[in-house]
């Protein structure tokens, strides 16, 4: 048993397993979604032992200097653990507890990644009182979790670090908005280059994506000024980063760094991060031309 919890507050009992009619077990559900949220979320999901330690370390770097946590760094083994066991208060503390609970079920194998997978994918929040892959399919599409499309799949990877902005994503036509053209597009590259999905030169579906009829009627006329940038998920880097580390090195040394710096720095390009710094900017100055054009600019 699941029960989600806002603001302190428990919202719902959700039975994880077939008694529940929108649980789905993990060979139900489409390859589609599974490789978008992956891909997004945890790209070394099956093969990390539950941490992806240069993405702790940039998160504790980034969030001393802020002094607030503004930035999170979780697995969806850390996800999963947080959600189940965890209060939803950020402190350090909890932290190390989740850090400490994943490393036990992890490191001592008490629950398959399969199984892991399978109780992540029908617990995640995809939308307000949205929960589970189950429900959010039948939601926003009208669909069973193995009909689901890629571009169905990308849309609700996207909403996975703010799924509450959901709705502001659609036309009132029930299409995206132009501005999800680039995510699209990004992702669905980074699919296509792992052999996840075939190359897509047109979106990756980002065109046959359409909200179900019956939803339409809750979203804003076209001709409404929303700032979308607010539900924009800038302060991560746009995807998951893939584990690349020493297997000789404990945990905790691997997190916060040992003696031989240079294990502790295998992880992306510099370049890299420029690239999708530019991404960024140019979604951000797309969102402004479409607004201007909105506003009669």
């Amino acid at each position: 048993m699941y029960t989600p919890y806002e603001y302190g507050k428990p919202m719902r009992d959700i039975t994880i397993g077939p008694e529940n009619p929108n649980f789905t077990p993990l060979n139900a559900i489409s390859k589609n979604f599974i490789n978008a949220v992956l891909t997004a979320e945890d790209p070394s999901f099956y093969t990390h032992n539950g941490f992806v330690e240069e993405s702790i370390r940039k998160s504790i770097a980034v969030n001393f200097k802020e002094k607030k946590f503004k930035r999170g760094g979780s697995t969806i083994s850390m996800q999963l653990v947080k959600n189940i066991y965890l209060s939803r208060q950020k402190t350090l503390a909890r932290k190390a507890e989740e850090i400490l609970i994943v490393w036990l079920i992890e490191h001592n194998h008490l629950v398959s990644k399969q199984r892991m997978l399978e109780v992540y994918f029908n617990i995640m929040e995809l939308g307000r009182n949205i929960y589970g892959i189950g429900e959010a399919s039948r939601y926003y599409f009208g669909k069973q979790p193995a009909d689901l499309t890629i571009g169905d799949g990308l849309f609700l990877a996207s909403i996975v670090p703010k799924p509450k902005a959901s709705m502001y994503k659609f036309m009132a036509d029930g299409s995206l908005k132009p501005f999800m053209f680039n995510y699209f597009r990004f992702m669905g590259n980074i699919m296509a280059r792992r052999g996840l999905t075939p190359g897509d030169t047109s979106g990756y579906g980002f065109y046959n994506v359409r909200l179900r009829e019956g939803l339409r009627q809750y979203l804003a006329p076209d001709t409404a000024v929303i700032d979308t940038t607010a539900f924009d998920d800038d302060d991560e880097d746009g995807m998951a980063p893939v584990i690349m580390q020493d297997k000789n090195k404990n945990l905790f040394d691997r997190i916060f760094g040992g003696a031989n710096k240079k294990d502790s720095a295998i992880v992306k390009p510099a370049d890299t991060t420029k690239s999708k710094k530019q991404l960024r900017q140019e979604r951000r100055e797309q969102r402004r031309r479409e607004r201007e054009l909105e506003n009669g600019g």
